[in-house]
Protein backbone atom coordinates (compact mmCIF):
# COMPACT_ATOMS: atom_id res chain seq x y z
CA UNK A 1 0.00 0.00 0.00
CA UNK A 2 1.38 3.46 -0.88
CA UNK A 3 0.45 6.34 1.62
CA UNK A 4 1.23 9.86 0.88
CA UNK A 5 1.43 12.36 3.71
CA UNK A 6 -0.14 15.96 2.86
CA UNK A 7 2.04 17.98 0.53
CA UNK A 8 3.30 15.46 -0.69
CA UNK A 9 5.16 16.91 -4.21
CA UNK A 10 4.09 14.88 -6.97
CA UNK A 11 4.99 16.34 -10.48
CA UNK A 12 3.99 19.76 -10.66
CA UNK A 13 1.08 19.20 -8.66
CA UNK A 14 1.11 18.74 -4.06
CA UNK A 15 -0.95 16.14 -2.92
CA UNK A 16 -3.97 17.23 -0.43
CA UNK A 17 -6.73 15.04 0.92
CA UNK A 18 -7.21 11.44 0.50
CA UNK A 19 -10.32 10.19 -1.75
CA UNK A 20 -10.18 6.32 -0.88
CA UNK A 21 -7.67 3.58 -0.67
CA UNK A 22 -8.19 -0.31 -2.23
CA UNK A 23 -6.29 -3.04 -2.29
CA UNK A 24 -4.23 -1.44 -5.38
CA UNK A 25 -3.25 1.71 -3.88
CA UNK A 26 -5.12 4.62 -3.09
CA UNK A 27 -6.76 7.60 -4.54
CA UNK A 28 -5.71 11.35 -3.30
CA UNK A 29 -7.16 15.06 -4.17
CA UNK A 30 -4.13 17.13 -5.73
CA UNK A 31 -3.73 20.65 -6.61
CA UNK A 32 -1.43 22.25 -9.12
CA UNK A 33 1.74 24.56 -7.52
CA UNK A 34 0.00 27.97 -8.97
CA UNK A 35 -3.59 26.44 -7.33
CA UNK A 36 -5.53 26.60 -10.57
CA UNK A 37 -5.85 23.13 -11.37
CA UNK A 38 -7.24 20.64 -8.85
CA UNK A 39 -7.38 16.85 -10.02
CA UNK A 40 -7.10 13.49 -8.62
CA UNK A 41 -3.52 11.42 -8.23
CA UNK A 42 -4.15 7.57 -8.49
CA UNK A 43 -1.00 5.68 -6.72
CA UNK A 44 -0.07 2.01 -6.93
CA UNK A 45 2.59 -0.03 -6.14
CA UNK A 46 4.61 -1.56 -8.56
CA UNK A 47 5.43 -4.29 -6.83
CA UNK A 48 1.02 -4.64 -6.85
CA UNK A 49 -0.09 -7.80 -8.84
CA UNK A 50 -2.19 -7.31 -10.82
CA UNK A 51 -1.07 -3.84 -12.14
CA UNK A 52 -4.67 -2.36 -12.52
CA UNK A 53 -3.77 1.34 -13.04
CA UNK A 54 -2.14 0.25 -16.57
CA UNK A 55 -5.37 -1.12 -17.61
CA UNK A 56 -7.29 1.95 -16.30
CA UNK A 57 -4.24 4.01 -18.59
CA UNK A 58 -5.07 2.33 -21.85
CA UNK A 59 -8.56 2.30 -21.42
CA UNK A 60 -8.88 5.70 -20.82
CA UNK A 61 -6.20 6.81 -23.18
CA UNK A 62 -8.18 4.79 -26.01
CA UNK A 63 -11.33 6.50 -25.32
CA UNK A 64 -9.81 9.35 -25.77
CA UNK A 65 -7.93 8.67 -29.04
CA UNK A 66 -11.58 7.98 -30.56
CA UNK A 67 -12.86 10.38 -28.79
CA UNK A 68 -15.28 8.68 -26.48
CA UNK A 69 -14.09 11.01 -23.02
CA UNK A 70 -17.88 12.64 -22.25
CA UNK A 71 -18.24 10.53 -19.49
CA UNK A 72 -14.76 9.11 -18.71
CA UNK A 73 -12.07 11.54 -17.14
CA UNK A 74 -9.03 12.80 -19.24
CA UNK A 75 -5.71 11.50 -18.12
CA UNK A 76 -3.36 14.38 -17.14
CA UNK A 77 -0.19 12.59 -16.20
CA UNK A 78 1.40 9.25 -15.63
CA UNK A 79 4.51 8.43 -14.13
CA UNK A 80 6.78 6.69 -11.59
CA UNK A 81 7.90 8.08 -8.22
CA UNK A 82 9.58 6.91 -4.89
CA UNK A 83 8.35 8.03 -1.90
CA UNK A 84 10.03 6.64 1.48
CA UNK A 85 11.66 3.39 -0.43
CA UNK A 86 7.99 2.43 -2.21
CA UNK A 87 8.41 2.54 -5.56
CA UNK A 88 4.78 2.94 -7.52
CA UNK A 89 2.88 3.98 -10.59
CA UNK A 90 0.68 7.41 -10.84
CA UNK A 91 -2.04 8.37 -12.79
CA UNK A 92 -3.55 12.26 -12.77
CA UNK A 93 -6.66 12.35 -13.57
CA UNK A 94 -10.16 14.17 -14.24
CA UNK A 95 -11.34 15.08 -10.10
CA UNK A 96 -15.41 14.33 -10.38
CA UNK A 97 -17.49 14.85 -7.42
CA UNK A 98 -19.64 12.48 -5.49
CA UNK A 99 -20.63 9.17 -6.61
CA UNK A 100 -24.36 7.99 -7.58
CA UNK A 101 -24.03 5.64 -4.23
CA UNK A 102 -23.77 8.34 -1.95
CA UNK A 103 -25.91 10.88 -3.82
CA UNK A 104 -28.88 8.13 -3.19
CA UNK A 105 -27.88 7.73 0.36
CA UNK A 106 -27.77 10.75 1.26
CA UNK A 107 -31.36 11.41 -0.20
CA UNK A 108 -34.36 11.85 1.86
CA UNK A 109 -36.14 9.21 0.76
CA UNK A 110 -32.70 7.16 0.02
CA UNK A 111 -33.69 6.55 -3.57
CA UNK A 112 -34.18 9.27 -6.47
CA UNK A 113 -37.19 10.59 -8.07
CA UNK A 114 -37.77 8.75 -11.66
CA UNK A 115 -36.91 11.84 -13.64
CA UNK A 116 -33.03 11.63 -11.83
CA UNK A 117 -32.66 7.75 -12.07
CA UNK A 118 -33.63 7.88 -15.51
CA UNK A 119 -31.26 10.64 -16.44
CA UNK A 120 -28.30 8.64 -14.36
CA UNK A 121 -29.35 6.08 -16.56
CA UNK A 122 -29.44 7.44 -19.76
CA UNK A 123 -25.63 9.04 -19.66
CA UNK A 124 -24.63 6.00 -17.74
CA UNK A 125 -25.67 3.99 -20.62
CA UNK A 126 -24.15 6.42 -23.27
CA UNK A 127 -20.56 5.77 -21.16
CA UNK A 128 -21.17 1.97 -21.45
CA UNK A 129 -22.14 2.67 -25.21
CA UNK A 130 -19.02 4.04 -25.40
CA UNK A 131 -16.87 1.99 -23.47
CA UNK A 132 -18.11 -1.44 -25.85
CA UNK A 133 -17.46 0.47 -29.00
CA UNK A 134 -13.50 1.26 -28.32
CA UNK A 135 -13.46 -2.51 -27.42
CA UNK A 136 -14.06 -2.87 -23.83
CA UNK A 137 -16.10 -4.04 -21.34
CA UNK A 138 -16.34 -2.21 -17.40
CA UNK A 139 -17.66 -6.10 -15.77
CA UNK A 140 -18.53 -3.87 -12.01
CA UNK A 141 -21.37 -1.43 -13.42
CA UNK A 142 -22.44 -0.13 -10.09
CA UNK A 143 -23.96 3.36 -8.49
CA UNK A 144 -20.26 3.71 -6.51
CA UNK A 145 -18.48 3.93 -10.17
CA UNK A 146 -20.65 6.40 -11.18
CA UNK A 147 -20.08 9.47 -10.34
CA UNK A 148 -21.35 13.43 -10.64
CA UNK A 149 -18.87 15.97 -12.05
CA UNK A 150 -17.51 18.73 -9.17
CA UNK A 151 -20.23 21.22 -8.33
CA UNK A 152 -17.34 24.15 -8.80
CA UNK A 153 -17.00 23.91 -12.50
CA UNK A 154 -20.54 23.59 -13.16
CA UNK A 155 -20.98 19.47 -13.48
CA UNK A 156 -23.56 18.39 -10.55
CA UNK A 157 -25.43 17.05 -13.95
CA UNK A 158 -22.62 15.19 -16.08
CA UNK A 159 -22.05 11.83 -15.24
CA UNK A 160 -18.93 10.05 -15.03
CA UNK A 161 -18.33 6.50 -15.17
CA UNK A 162 -15.07 4.85 -13.20
CA UNK A 163 -12.81 2.07 -11.87
CA UNK A 164 -11.61 -0.35 -14.62
CA UNK A 165 -10.08 -2.50 -12.25
CA UNK A 166 -12.32 -5.65 -13.61
CA UNK A 167 -12.23 -4.41 -17.11
CA UNK A 168 -11.98 -6.53 -19.88
CA UNK A 169 -10.62 -6.33 -23.69
CA UNK A 170 -13.38 -8.33 -25.53
CA UNK A 171 -12.05 -7.84 -28.82
CA UNK A 172 -9.09 -9.21 -30.46
CA UNK A 173 -8.02 -5.75 -32.48
CA UNK A 174 -6.96 -2.27 -31.14
CA UNK A 175 -8.48 -1.02 -34.09
CA UNK A 176 -12.20 -1.33 -36.01
CA UNK A 177 -13.04 -2.96 -37.72
CA UNK A 178 -13.08 -5.78 -34.37
CA UNK A 179 -13.30 -9.57 -34.23
CA UNK A 180 -15.11 -10.78 -30.69
CA UNK A 181 -12.80 -12.95 -28.78
CA UNK A 182 -14.01 -16.73 -28.59
CA UNK A 183 -15.96 -16.86 -24.92
CA UNK A 184 -13.65 -19.07 -22.12
CA UNK A 185 -15.34 -22.31 -21.38
CA UNK A 186 -15.55 -20.87 -18.06
CA UNK A 187 -15.03 -17.85 -16.14
CA UNK A 188 -14.19 -16.59 -12.38
CA UNK A 189 -16.45 -14.70 -11.07
CA UNK A 190 -15.99 -10.46 -12.00
CA UNK A 191 -18.29 -7.80 -10.05
CA UNK A 192 -20.06 -7.35 -7.45
CA UNK A 193 -22.88 -9.81 -6.28
CA UNK A 194 -25.37 -7.50 -5.74
CA UNK A 195 -25.53 -5.86 -9.53
CA UNK A 196 -23.49 -8.60 -11.28
CA UNK A 197 -25.30 -10.75 -14.18
CA UNK A 198 -26.57 -13.78 -14.53
CA UNK A 199 -23.68 -14.73 -16.37
CA UNK A 200 -21.02 -13.94 -13.29
CA UNK A 201 -23.37 -16.21 -11.00
CA UNK A 202 -23.22 -19.41 -13.27
CA UNK A 203 -19.39 -18.72 -14.30
CA UNK A 204 -20.59 -17.63 -18.07
CA UNK A 205 -17.64 -15.54 -20.12
CA UNK A 206 -19.51 -11.91 -19.73
CA UNK A 207 -19.90 -9.81 -22.84
CA UNK A 208 -21.73 -6.66 -23.55
CA UNK A 209 -25.13 -7.92 -22.60
CA UNK A 210 -23.93 -8.46 -18.90
CA UNK A 211 -22.86 -4.83 -18.14
CA UNK A 212 -26.43 -3.74 -19.15
CA UNK A 213 -28.03 -6.12 -16.93
CA UNK A 214 -25.84 -4.73 -14.08
CA UNK A 215 -26.63 -1.30 -15.33
CA UNK A 216 -30.80 -2.32 -15.05
CA UNK A 217 -30.16 -3.30 -11.62
CA UNK A 218 -28.50 -0.10 -10.09
CA UNK A 219 -31.22 1.84 -12.19
CA UNK A 220 -33.54 0.00 -10.40
CA UNK A 221 -31.87 0.66 -7.17
CA UNK A 222 -31.52 4.33 -7.76
CA UNK A 223 -35.35 4.14 -8.84
CA UNK A 224 -36.98 2.33 -5.83
CA UNK A 225 -34.00 3.03 -3.20
CA UNK A 226 -33.53 -1.24 -2.77
CA UNK A 227 -32.59 -4.69 -4.81
CA UNK A 228 -34.99 -7.40 -3.02
CA UNK A 229 -31.52 -9.61 -2.82
CA UNK A 230 -29.85 -6.99 -0.36
CA UNK A 231 -29.00 -9.08 2.47
CA UNK A 232 -28.91 -12.42 0.60
CA UNK A 233 -25.87 -14.90 -0.17
CA UNK A 234 -24.08 -15.02 -3.45
CA UNK A 235 -26.08 -17.96 -3.87
CA UNK A 236 -29.61 -16.98 -3.10
CA UNK A 237 -28.87 -13.46 -4.72
CA UNK A 238 -27.97 -15.66 -8.16
CA UNK A 239 -31.17 -17.66 -7.66
CA UNK A 240 -33.33 -14.83 -7.17
CA UNK A 241 -32.37 -13.18 -10.18
CA UNK A 242 -33.34 -15.80 -11.74
CA UNK A 243 -36.43 -16.41 -10.61
CA UNK A 244 -37.30 -12.80 -11.44
CA UNK A 245 -37.00 -13.75 -14.96
CA UNK A 246 -39.52 -17.03 -14.41
CA UNK A 247 -41.66 -15.86 -11.70
CA UNK A 248 -44.11 -13.02 -11.82
CA UNK A 249 -44.21 -12.57 -8.38
CA UNK A 250 -40.62 -12.27 -7.98
CA UNK A 251 -40.76 -9.71 -11.08
CA UNK A 252 -43.48 -7.58 -9.44
CA UNK A 253 -41.01 -7.24 -6.60
CA UNK A 254 -38.14 -6.27 -8.75
CA UNK A 255 -40.03 -3.70 -10.46
CA UNK A 256 -41.86 -2.27 -7.37
CA UNK A 257 -42.85 0.99 -7.93
CA UNK A 258 -40.06 1.01 -11.54
CA UNK A 259 -41.53 1.95 -15.07
CA UNK A 260 -42.73 -0.06 -16.97
CA UNK A 261 -40.28 0.40 -19.33
CA UNK A 262 -37.80 -1.55 -17.05
CA UNK A 263 -39.04 -4.36 -17.62
CA UNK A 264 -39.02 -4.48 -21.05
CA UNK A 265 -35.42 -3.01 -21.11
CA UNK A 266 -34.74 -6.40 -18.96
CA UNK A 267 -36.59 -8.36 -21.82
CA UNK A 268 -34.49 -7.00 -24.72
CA UNK A 269 -31.18 -7.35 -22.41
CA UNK A 270 -32.43 -11.43 -22.20
CA UNK A 271 -33.11 -11.87 -25.20
CA UNK A 272 -29.02 -11.43 -26.33
CA UNK A 273 -26.45 -14.18 -26.74
CA UNK A 274 -22.77 -13.61 -26.04
CA UNK A 275 -21.81 -12.18 -29.58
CA UNK A 276 -24.75 -9.78 -29.94
CA UNK A 277 -24.51 -6.50 -29.80
CA UNK A 278 -27.75 -4.26 -27.49
CA UNK A 279 -29.94 -2.05 -28.68
CA UNK A 280 -29.04 0.94 -27.06
CA UNK A 281 -31.06 3.08 -28.88
CA UNK A 282 -33.71 1.06 -28.45
CA UNK A 283 -33.20 1.32 -24.29
CA UNK A 284 -32.34 5.17 -24.55
CA UNK A 285 -36.04 5.39 -26.53
CA UNK A 286 -37.49 3.83 -23.62
CA UNK A 287 -36.31 5.29 -20.98
CA UNK A 288 -37.60 8.10 -22.85
CA UNK A 289 -40.83 7.31 -22.90
CA UNK A 290 -40.73 6.72 -19.61
CA UNK A 291 -40.13 10.16 -18.68
CA UNK A 292 -42.67 11.21 -21.54
CA UNK A 293 -45.37 9.20 -20.43
CA UNK A 294 -45.56 11.03 -17.21
CA UNK A 295 -44.73 14.53 -18.53
CA UNK A 296 -41.65 14.74 -16.71
CA UNK A 297 -38.10 16.57 -17.78
CA UNK A 298 -34.91 14.86 -17.46
CA UNK A 299 -33.76 17.60 -15.52
CA UNK A 300 -33.36 19.18 -13.28
CA UNK A 301 -31.47 16.61 -11.33
CA UNK A 302 -32.39 15.84 -7.58
CA UNK A 303 -29.40 17.13 -6.01
CA UNK A 304 -28.77 20.36 -7.65
CA UNK A 305 -30.32 23.80 -7.03
CA UNK A 306 -30.96 22.57 -2.94
CA UNK A 307 -34.01 20.33 -4.15
CA UNK A 308 -32.73 18.27 -1.00
CA UNK A 309 -34.16 19.81 2.42
CA UNK A 310 -31.20 20.56 4.66
CA UNK A 311 -28.23 18.85 2.40
CA UNK A 312 -26.12 21.12 0.28
CA UNK A 313 -23.84 19.46 -2.56
CA UNK A 314 -20.27 20.71 -2.80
Amino acid sequence: MVHLPHGTRIDNFIVGQPLGEGAFGAVYEVTSLDGSEKHALKVEATKSMPQVLRMEVQLLSTLDQHGFLRHFCRIHRTGRETHQRETFNYVIMTLVGKSIQDLRKMSPAKHFSINTAVGVGIQSLEALQDLHNVGYLHRDVKPANIATGRAEIGELQKIYMLDFGMARKYVKEDHPPFTIRHPRKRAEFRGTVRYAAISCHIGREQSRKDDCESWLYTLIELTNGRLPWRDMDKAQVGNWKQNARSNPIYRAQLFLSCPAEYSEIMDHIDSLRYYDQPDYDKIFNLLRRSLASRQLAERPYDWVDRRWPNVQIK
